[in-house]
């Protein structure tokens, strides 16, 4: 489900319109979190996604570094910890 769903917003992201849709429902950070998926098809059409969205906005750039740092740290705190 989540290889078609990163699929779709991949094919979203091409369209200027759709890429505001995509940041405002909280697409970034699924797409994100989409990354640390085991399945390599998730993992390449979530990055083909998020390179969709950087292509017009610079502040895109920031909000998705903002959603990576984010997961990519709470994740390394829960590995430390538990």
């Amino acid at each position: 489900m989540h290889e078609f769903s990163a699929l779709g917003l991949s094919n979203m992201a091409t369209e200027f319109s759709s890429k505001a849709t995509i940041f405002e429902g909280g697409g970034v950070e699924a797409l994100v979190k989409c990354l640390n998926s085991s399945d390599p098809d998730v993992q390449k059409n979530s990055v083909e996604a998020l390179a969709q969205l950087l292509l017009v906005r610079k502040d895109y750039h920031l909000a998705i570094l903002f959603h990576t740092v984010t997961i990519l740290s709470f994740r390394q705190i829960y590995t430390n910890y538990m």
